[in-house]
């Protein structure tokens, strides 16, 4: 896994990770940042391959989530 920390001048410092298996994990990462709902941004051959796992991820975590 490799963690690549973005700063700028108009927004809060994040981190990026990347890495393989991550999928599995984003409910549990992101849910201390989302309050109950959130929406994945993507495009339709990422949503195809990797939209359902994402979107379990974030559900079982508690986190109401759509694909947009």
């Amino acid at each position: 896994m490799t963690v690549i920390p973005v700063q700028g001048g108009m927004f809060a410092p994040y981190d990026v990770v990347v890495g393989r298996g991550l999928l599995s994990e984003a409910g549990r990462r992101i849910a201390p940042f989302a309050r109950h709902r959130t929406a994945v941004v993507t495009d339709e051959i990422v949503a195809g391959l990797h939209g359902a796992a994402v979107q379990a991820s974030l559900e079982a975590a508690g986190v109401r989530c759509e694909i947009i």
